[in-house]
């Protein structure tokens, strides 16, 4: 319930309260009236001591400027939003905003310059010739640190973040930002590694609960020792012993970087002593993830293009949807996927055995893209940039906590997908951690050193050990890591 509405209730229940004693307190009665006490006179107050009125101070004027973020995937403003299409929140966040680039007399708008490929080109461009086109670029974490350490941004002060302590900086971004004592850059994206869909209907034809995977995340019991049980357990073949229903479809990236998160790892790592990327391949926490992964494909839980009798890598959105898998792991972003004509729900990956938790569950964000502001800004320039991108990313100021929701339940089947499983990354941001290897410059190679060869095995058959893996990775981790922290170096 917003702060205006609970205001508004109990003006009204005060009001009616108020009458009620008026009105049984203030009839005859057969009692003597108590004499009415003679009022004290009032000491006569000087001129000196009457409250004078505090005068507000004007809303900052930022002068009629006009902000362009440039990024690779939206084009829009205050004055080209769809009003009409709009769900209930975006149509709020919408007054808000138009509300303060009146107020404090400024615009913002989202320019579109390209796909991931141009953007990636031009930024570097506009960077190098000193162009004023954009006063705010949003740039994937890799190209920031590149940029960075060429001294392509604009410095910042922490009183640009401590002006607005309810914005959801991220911390973790401002310290990689880091340079000369000052951050140049920062996010405000939370993106939760994602989770498991899956088809209801298919768990009560294996005679377990519909709910099932709700019961075991809300009872802490959703570990990966029950993922590997249920995955068993709801797995159908035909007459001739073929897998007609998988237990798990979806991306071998996606469910890899899932795993880690769930179990507390990371690929890279950040010394705290010296600042530098460290190579974390070699982990407890890593080796039990790619453990898991070959015990998957081991027992053919998981299925390949070939097993669809296709080469699309993304054929398991149509199967699924078909109603040919019982489980899809995924990052947040499959939700709008999922279109499967059965009941079905969405919880956390399942808890891994090194996570540091055993009331809940890891959930890694991609790092967010970085958002700068080119160095050709002056400070007074930067401080105006930024105390309105201060305004624009402020949450509602009559919001309640439980607002987001209000948008959420559309994109799922089952309302407990939401109250349940994505509430936990907003009421427990501890839950939440970077994914370091995310945000290494250059190519990562995570898929082919890692997450792929899970599952493409050696050309004379079978499948690679977890140890194997590791071991034949340390040459390209290795030069990943000394590749980032040579660029960063001078930071």
């Amino acid at each position: 319930m917003s702060r205006k509405l609970k205001l508004a209730l109990t003006v009204v229940l005060l009001a009616f309260a108020f009458a009620f004693v008026t009105a049984c307190g203030g009839g005859s009665s057969n009692e003597p009236n108590d004499p009415t006490p003679t009022p004290a006179p009032t000491p006569a107050t000087s001129a000196e001591a009457t409250p004078q009125p505090v005068a507000t101070p004007p809303p900052r004027d930022l002068g009629g400027i006009e902000i362009l973020i440039a990024n690779w995937w939206n084009d829009d403003c205050t004055e080209t939003f769809n009003y009409a299409n709009a769900g209930i929140m975006d149509r709020m966040v919408w007054e808000n905003r138009r509300e303060l680039e009146q107020k404090h007399n400024f615009r913002i708008r989202n320019v579109r310059v390209g796909n991931w490929n141009t953007a990636r080109d031009l930024f570097p461009d506009l960077l190098a010739t000193g162009s004023r086109e954009y006063q705010v670029m949003m740039l994937e974490p890799s190209w920031f640190l590149a940029l960075n350490a060429d001294g392509a941004f604009a410095p910042m002060s922490m009183e640009h973040f401590e002006r607005f302590p309810e914005v959801n900086w991220q911390r973790g971004h401002i310290d990689l930002s880091m340079r000369g004592g000052s951050p140049h850059g920062f996010s405000t994206e939370t993106f939760t590694s994602g989770g498991i869909a899956f088809n209801m209907r298919l768990f009560e034809e294996a005679g377990l609960p519909g709910d099932y995977l709700f019961q075991l995340q809300a009872n802490n019991t959703w570990t990966w020792d029950n993922f590997l049980r249920v995955a068993r357990q709801v797995q159908q073949f035909d007459a001739e012993g073929n897998i007609t229903i998988w237990p798990i479809l979806g991306f071998h990236a996606d469910m890899f970087e899932l795993a880690l998160s769930s179990n507390n790892a990371d690929l890279a790592g950040i010394d705290p002593t010296t600042g530098f990327f460290v190579n974390n391949t070699t982990s407890t926490e890593v080796f039990e993830v790619l453990e898991l992964m070959v015990q998957v494909r081991e027992e053919m839980l998981a299925s390949l293009e070939d097993d669809f009798g296709t080469d699309e890598w993304n054929y398991f959105i149509e199967a699924f949807n078909a109603g040919h898998g019982a489980m899809r792991p995924g990052l947040s972003h499959i939700i709008g996927d999922i279109s499967v004509s059965d009941p079905w729900g969405w919880v956390a990956f399942p808890r891994g055995p090194s996570a540091p938790w055993t009331d809940g569950y890891m959930g890694g964000f991609n790092g967010g893209n970085f958002v700068a502001i080119p160095h050709v800004f002056s400070p007074d320039e930067v401080d105006d940039i930024m105390f309105a991108l201060g305004l624009w990313n402020s949450p509602l100021p009559d919001g309640d906590e439980d607002d987001w929701m209000i948008g959420e339940f559309a994109r799922f089947h089952d309302p407990r997908s939401v109250t349940e499983t994505m509430a936990q990354w907003t009421r427990n941001p501890d839950w939440l951690r970077t994914r370091v290897y995310r945000i290494l410059p250059g190519n990562i190679q995570m898929g082919e050193t890692f997450a792929w060869r899970v599952w493409r095995g050696p050309p004379e058959g079978g499948l690679w050990g977890a140890a194997v893996i590791v071991e034949e990775a340390q040459q390209v981790w290795n030069e990943n890591i000394a590749r980032a922290n040579a660029l960063i170096g001078g930071r």
